[in-house]
């Protein structure tokens, strides 16, 4: 289970929840990014998701993908309509929010 508190986003997020998340995100890449774990953007985005459910701050986990020859996909968080995972290189379209 992702989530226990919450189904996503409900509305508008107070600052200090922006702040919390971004705080987490910054501590989530670079805990990941040392231990024998998977790194990629996907596993940051759960981990992520689950740390904000905890603290009951609203969230959405983005999947984004790339068509055509160049395919890729790519996931982040969002905190209202905040990006607290970044968004990539800005060629993904949004293709479902958890």
């Amino acid at each position: 289970m992702l989530r226990k508190h919450g189904d996503g986003l409900n509305g508008q997020c107070a600052g200090e929840e922006v702040a919390e998340a971004l705080r987490l995100a910054n501590a989530t890449v670079r805990l990941l990014s040392v231990i024998p774990a998977d790194s990629r953007c996907l596993m940051c985005s759960l981990v992520l998701s689950r740390l904000l459910d905890r603290r009951r701050i609203p969230c959405a986990l983005v999947i984004g993908v790339r068509p055509g020859a160049a395919f890729g996909a790519h996931a982040w968080v969002e905190v209202g309509a905040y990006p607290v995972l970044a968004r990539g290189d800005g060629t993904f379209a949004r293709l479902i929010e958890l």
